[in-house]
């Protein structure tokens, strides 16, 4: 899984690749003038091939991130650092 960001424009894109299949999902609006991309340690969507998997920390650290992500005002490099390094 690659997360590609452009902090020039605000572009950005989260590309996740498995055997004989790829997903590029673009940044979506999370409030006015803020977009954003995502990932956790397992595949998204359709693209995982096994959704009755549950490893259980990697979903909590996921629900932490969708839970952080707005309490932010700015999205810039520091921010993506600070939410990468949280510990909550």
């Amino acid at each position: 899984m690659l997360l590609l960001v452009d902090f020039k424009d605000s572009s950005m894109a989260r590309i996740q690749v498995r055997s004989e299949a790829i997903d590029v999902s673009y940044g979506e609006e999370l409030k006015p003038g803020v977009s954003y991309v995502y990932a956790a340690n397992h595949l998204l969507g359709d693209l995982n091939p096994y959704p009755e998997y549950y490893y259980e920390s990697s979903w909590e650290r996921l629900g932490r991130l969708l839970e952080i992500f707005p309490t932010y005002e700015t999205y810039d490099l520091q921010t993506c650092l600070d939410i990468m390094t949280d510990h909550g």
